[in-house]
């Protein structure tokens, strides 16, 4: 028997006060440079077609402790970030640094990742 798996995170969360920072930052700051197909992940890769026999699983999450390099080291690797930089010659984490640093300082430092499957047997 043959199965297809496509696999993928979705956007990481945290703490409440860095998450509405880095929405912020990933829809309106970036937004605009995301490649096109980044809209699958956000959307669970349910519109991706799948005519495959879909076999459905549970959900599961990835958990991290960062520390606040680690997080810029992680955001500066998005495509939509260095897609701005080459346009813009000049880095948009520079716009949340201070106020993401100051949030991330004073709360936890847990990052979940949310995993995104479909799985399918091969007709």
């Amino acid at each position: 028997m043959e199965f297809l798996l496509y696999l993928g995170y979705g956007l990481f969360s945290t703490n409440a006060e860095s998450d509405v920072i880095i929405r912020n930052y990933y829809y309106t700051i970036i937004g605009e440079y995301w490649d096109k197909e980044r809209k699958y992940l956000d959307e669970n890769y349910t519109t991706i077609s799948f005519p495959f026999d879909e076999i459905s699983t549970e959900s599961f999450e990835n958990h991290f402790t960062w520390s606040f390099d680690e997080l810029m080291g992680y955001l500066e690797t998005w495509s939509a970030t260095q897609h701005y930089i080459q346009k813009n010659n000049s880095n948009p984490l520079d716009i949340i640094r201070e106020e993401l640093k100051i949030s991330w300082e004073k709360n936890d430092k847990k990052v979940t990742f949310p995993l995104l499957f479909r799985i399918g047997k091969l007709k």
